[in-house]
């Protein structure tokens, strides 16, 4: 919403969206201090939201840019794009990214912890293309 009450309930049909893009943020803040993934849940909704709102073809002055409000006739910068709604776009989406990205590291490292000891093969092959075998003997590979 554009505005929004002392109870954090929208008093408006239109949207801010640097503002969205703003709390989205903080938002992924709040979720990297607390682990509560009601924030880390509201913020990706917030920058979906915010990407169904660019355009990605059309008049060049328009494709890529954040409006101020949605519709873009809405009560903050009304039929404008301002440029530092970009910036905290990105700023969110990057945000977005790195959260993400940890995520799936964590889920990696859960993973392999939980993975059984690779028993290792009584021969390699070296550089040279020699095999060696458990008993350190180096047999030429054929």
């Amino acid at each position: 919403p554009g505005r929004l009450n002392r109870d954090w309930h929208g008093i408006t049909t239109w949207s801010c969206l640097t503002g969205t893009a703003q709390v989205a943020s903080c938002w992924l803040l709040l979720y990297e201090l607390t682990n509560r993934p009601e924030y880390r849940d509201g913020a990706y909704r917030a920058n979906a939201y915010l990407r169904r709102t660019i355009h990605y073809s059309g008049q060049p002055d328009m494709v890529g840019g954040i409006k101020g409000s949605y519709p873009i006739s809405g009560g903050y910068l009304p039929y404008l794009y301002p440029n530092w709604a970009c910036k905290f776009f990105i700023d969110a989406n990057l945000h977005e990214y790195g959260v993400r990205r940890n995520q799936e590291l964590e889920n990696v490292a859960g993973m392999a912890s939980q993975c059984q000891p690779v028993t290792p093969l009584p021969h390699c092959v070296t550089m040279k293309g020699e095999w060696k075998q458990a008993g350190n003997e180096t047999l030429r590979a054929s």
